[in-house]
């Protein structure tokens, strides 16, 4: 390469190699990474590419990036990258990201990246030890995200752990029918506005549907309805919600438990039913963490019905046995639980702010809005 700056087409500084077929049958599963593309599908004896290797996703996953550190076996819904003239090839991994293949599929039917579409996009390639500089830091940052996020899974493994410890602790102990330990019950699946003379919109009270309720969380950045004040009042004739109530998803999907996290109104909709516990019997919080355990989350797929979409009935949810130990138990259990949980929060706090880090490095070291120096610091 020369010395200074390049804006070249990417045709010029690398080749796309068509992957090779490798059917699931034919795969051995174990020694070598097999890329298709949406990442590792498996792993077989042999590789057909050396490494360290990028793979493009070409069909399906389309312009997907993934990087492998040892040989591998890309099959044919990828493409492999060779470069074609000297290139530090983290920094070529890094690069390629940017560059918006993802909209670049051209096939009918299924998503397909045209190569020489890819080809086309022009890129702006710096000396070599800006390269390496530029990878260095984008490296650091990747690490420090990866170090979080085995953090994280190994709170999540705690936290799983000391459920699990606590509810065999519990033994054979009475065990009632939910049924009988709930004190208030809000369901309205089959409820819509239209049914109701109105609509979505005009207002600002929030519609909890299956596809808001996570493990653990309400999430807004899904798919959202909000209603009005005239539509809740219509709508939830059976009380409000409280904080702390807990919430299931009865199908699509099945078994997602979360909290109510504050005493704003909420609109109960589609695939969602509320529990409150009578807390003569068991509080909320003891109940939430019992339902999230492995033991429940068994106990609700063993009774689910269906094959493209598993359900439960509610009268087969409220069938399941659950622990009434005493309630010094049931506050050690839960708030065991929850400070495993504010850890994992805490962590994951961390790891989004180094994701954005790492977002903005790349948009700013990638395409020169920032001067890389060589030899430390962005």
């Amino acid at each position: 390469m020369c010395d200074g700056l390049l804006h070249v087409s990417l045709g010029e500084i690398v080749s796309f190699e068509y992957g090779s077929a490798l059917p699931t049958g034919l795969r051995t599963g174990s020694e070598y990474p097999v890329f298709g593309s949406s990442g590792i599908i498996g792993y077989h004896s042999v590789p057909d590419v050396d490494g360290p290797a990028i793979i493009i996703g070409r069909k399906g996953t389309v312009g997907s990036v993934y990087w492998s550190q040892q040989p591998c076996w890309p099959i044919d819904t990828t493409y492999w990258v060779k470069p074609t003239r000297e290139l530090d090839v983290r920094w070529l991994y890094w690069m390629l990201q940017t560059l918006g293949f993802e909209g670049m599929g051209s096939s009918t039917g299924i998503p397909g990246l045209n190569r020489n579409d890819a080809y086309s996009a022009t890129v702006r390639v710096p000396p070599l030890p800006k390269q390496r500089r530029t990878a260095e830091i984008l490296d650091g940052v990747d690490n420090q995200i990866r170090s979080q996020e085995r953090a994280i899974a190994k709170l999540e493994l705690g936290k799983r752990g000391f459920l699990d410890h606590e509810l065999n602790k519990l033994g054979k102990g009475e065990w009632i029918p939910t049924k009988r330990l709930l004190a208030h019950v809000i369901d309205f699946r089959g409820r819509t506005p239209r049914k109701l003379g109105m609509n979505w919109g005009d207002g600002t009270i929030l519609a909890l549907s299956a596809n808001n309720v996570q493990m653990g969380t309400i999430d807004t950045s899904r798919e959202t309805y909000y209603g009005s004040e005239r539509l809740y009042s219509a709508w939830m004739t059976h009380g409000p919600t409280r904080r702390g109530d807990i919430v299931v998803t009865m199908e699509a999907p099945l078994g997602n438990i979360a909290r109510i996290p504050d005493d704003r109104k909420y609109i109960l909709s589609q695939r969602v039913v509320l529990l409150r516990f009578d807390e003569k019997y068991l509080v909320n919080n003891f109940a939430y963490w019992f339902m999230r355990s492995s033991s429940f989350q068994r106990e609700i797929a063993a009774r689910s019905t269906g094959t493209t979409a598993t359900g439960i009935r509610r009268a087969t949810l409220e069938a399941i046995p659950m622990p009434v130990p005493a309630m010094s138990v049931q506050g050690k259990m839960a708030s065991g639980a929850f400070s495993f949980q504010d850890r994992i929060d805490r962590e994951t706090t961390v790891w989004t702010k180094l994701t954005v880090q790492k977002q903005a490095l790349m948009d700013d070291l990638l395409t020169g809005r920032v001067r890389v120096p060589v030899g430390g610091g962005v």
